[in-house]
């Protein structure tokens, strides 16, 4: 997989999504209301 570059609001679920992604770089979106939609789409996942 590439890099697609710091999570948003926009790309959150589906990066949330993919098995090999087990946390995110999260930029400038920290500073915005999108953040609660980064952190809600955030899972626990099992190993």
């Amino acid at each position: 997989m590439t890099d697609p570059g710091s999570v948003n609001g926009a790309n959150c679920k589906e990066l949330a999504a993919q098995p090999d992604v087990d946390g995110f770089l999260v930029g400038g979106a920290a500073l915005k209301p999108e953040f609660i939609d980064i952190i809600k789409s955030a899972t626990v996942k099992k190993n």
